[in-house]
């Protein structure tokens, strides 16, 4: 494990404040509805007795030792079946000596000759009769076994108003103290034993990579309300025109529905270009746009350590983003085992990269190339999944079309494989110019970067950096905020 950086622990405790929160509030409750609904009150009624003695022999060493001697014993006379039974028998009490036992606490208040006895009870009146009958009963049979008057009740019990075990200032403190420090060390225990990529001081300390760009995670609870918003404006439209035709309110419900579709869709720089999702893609473009110049120096691979973790995503909006500068833009989906630029742009997978590498005859490039809606943006899908997909990209094939298409296009942006556990990603990075890590907050494992990057070094690939993908998306203010909220 590395040493803890307390910046990264600092701002995963911010990230993850809604948990630490939830846990507090959580043990915090629970502590709370035990004190005021489960907690069951007990009293406590008290009496003492003194032992007198001999005071002029009082301060002689034996004389002390022989009073702290005889105080002991009187304690435990107070527990004896002689005085118990007979205060079972006097209050009629269903109790075992051992349940009575339970209830008492006798003790001798130090460097004092005197006793206290103690009867705690759901009730207080109850406690309080048992206790009075313990201390006359104790008088009446230490004076039959020692022939000793010289021990007499100081103060009897009287019957408490309040619980003693219920002090319910305490106990919320102690339920407050429990509930953060319960909540806190769960935080820490799991941010000690997390893996995932957190923040982007992490990546650049453990790769030593610099981060390129982060992409914000999108919304989705804001994106539910904005769809919510308009829903409800679209029903009081339509009630504020009961009597147009049937016509004009279907074209209503077209206009209000149509932005519904776009907020579903991945590619964020064609359908929410002022978002501030978009905004990332355009600085990641700025980023990379001074390092991509030339013919032999504009081809991109886009790679990630696992599934789910964006690279797809990435890719589709990063083409976007360059397309939009007017320059020619060819997107490549070299994953033939799981690619989806496909489904993101929704083209035929019939013809794609895996049919194109097996092909013989000729230069039939364009057979393969679909354009899109996008202007200066077009794409080859991965094709037919094909039993061999490394032998596929490692061939002579390959680095033809590569070569091809980095001659008739500006931007060439390929969505590799994993690298993790793969060849595919490791043969196609050595065969283009640059390659990005795309890493997915919270969740991609920074082990598996950092095996996935020894493996890309190791073949001399060109690893220009991370992308931090799904970063949450933190409150703005300012003229920021106004415009792209």
């Amino acid at each position: 494990m590395d040493e803890i950086n307390l910046g990264e622990m600092f701002a995963y405790f911010k990230a993850k404040l809604h948990i630490l929160l939830t846990i507090f509030a959580l043990i915090f409750g629970l502590g709370s509805f035990y004190v005021f609904f489960m907690q069951k009150p007990k009293y406590e009624a008290t009496a003492t007795v003194i032992v007198s003695s001999d005071k002029s022999n009082a301060n002689l060493p034996g004389e002390v030792a022989t009073n702290k001697n005889l105080i002991d014993t009187y304690t435990q006379v107070v527990k004896s079946h002689r005085v118990l039974d007979k205060v079972k028998s006097d209050i009629n009490i269903e109790k075992s000596y051992d349940e009575m036992l339970k209830m008492i606490e006798v003790s001798a208040v130090k460097g004092t000759e005197i006793i206290t006895i103690t009867t705690t009870d759901r009730d207080a009146e109850f406690a309080t009769k048992m206790t009075n009958k313990i201390a006359d009963h104790f008088v009446k049979e230490i004076a039959k076994i020692y022939n000793d008057r010289n021990i007499n009740v100081l103060d009897s019990a009287v019957t408490p108003t309040e619980p003693a075990n219920i002090k319910i200032v305490r106990q919320e403190i102690i339920a407050f103290a429990a509930g953060l420090i319960f909540s806190v060390s769960i935080l820490f225990l799991v941010f000690y034993f997390d893996r995932s990529v957190k923040t982007s001081e992490q990546v650049e300390s453990q790769l030593h990579l610099p981060v390129i760009g982060k992409i914000h995670m999108i919304d989705a609870e804001k994106e539910r309300l904005k769809r919510r918003q308009r829903a409800l404006a679209l029903k009081a439209k339509k009630e504020a025109k009961e009597d147009d035709s049937a016509e004009n309110v279907e074209n209503t419900e077209n206009e209000e529905e149509a932005p519904e579709e776009d907020l579903s869709s991945e590619l964020i720089l064609k359908n929410n270009p002022k978002s501030i999702i978009s905004e990332d893609f355009r600085t990641v473009r700025t980023s990379l746009d001074f390092s991509l110049v030339g013919k032999n120096n504009n081809s991109l691979v886009l790679t990630s350590t696992a599934p789910n973790e964006g690279k797809s995503f990435v890719s589709a909006n990063l083409a976007i983003a360059f397309a939009n500068t007017g320059k020619k833009v060819l997107l490549v989906d070299a994953d033939m085992r799981l690619g989806r630029q496909h489904e993101i742009f929704e083209l035929s997978n019939q013809a794609g990269l895996s049919n194109l590498l097996v092909e013989t005859a000729g230069d039939r490039l364009r057979k393969y190339v679909q354009k899109t809606d996008i202007e200066n943006l077009s794409v080859v899908t991965r094709g037919v999944t094909p039993p061999n997909p490394a032998e596929l990209i490692d061939s002579k094939q390959m680095e033809k079309f590569i070569a091809t298409v980095k001659s008739k296009y500006d931007y060439v942006i390929i969505d590799s494989a994993p690298v993790y556990n793969l060849a595919d990603s490791l043969i196609i990075s050595k065969k283009a110019d640059r390659t990005m890590i795309v890493c997915r907050v919270n969740k991609t494992n920074i082990d598996h970067v950092k095996d996935g990057l020894k493996s890309l070094q190791a073949i001399d690939a060109n690893v220009a950096g991370v992308i931090l993908n799904q970063i949450p998306l933190e409150k703005r203010t300012g003229y920021y905020n106004q415009y792209y909220l």
